[in-house]
C-alpha cells in the first residue's frame, strides 16, 4: 500500500490549508496586477534604504503566522469537541 507522505490528522486541516494557499495566491496576483498598473503610469521611485520594506514584510509575515496559528487552534478545538461528542453518544 502506498501511504500519503503528508497526512493531515484533523478534519478541517485540508480546508484551512486550501484557504491559506488560495489567499496567498490571490494576494500575489492582486499585488502583481497593482504593481503593473502603477509602474506603467509613472517612473519607479528610487529604492528605499531606510528598511521600510523589511518592516512591512515583517508585519505581513507576523500577521500571516498569527492567523495560521489561530486557525490551527480553532481546528484542534473543533476536533476535540467532535471527539467528545462521539464518545458521549
Amino acid at each position: 500500500m502506498n501511504k500519503p507522505i503528508f497526512v493531515l490528522r484533523y478534519p478541517y486541516a485540508r480546508r484551512i490549508m486550501r484557504f491559506l494557499l488560495t489567499s496567498i495566491a490571490m494576494s500575489v496576483s492582486v499585488s502583481s496586477i497593482l504593481y503593473a498598473q502603477n509602474s506603467a503610469d509613472r517612473p519607479s521611485p528610487p529604492p528605499a534604504d531606510d528598511g521600510s520594506l523589511y518592516l512591512v514584510m515583517a508585519v505581513a509575515l507576523a500577521v500571516w503566522i498569527l492567523i495560521s496559528a489561530y486557525l490551527i487552534w480553532i481546528d484542534r478545538k473543533i476536533a476535540r469537541l467532535e471527539k467528545e461528542l462521539r464518545q458521549g453518544k
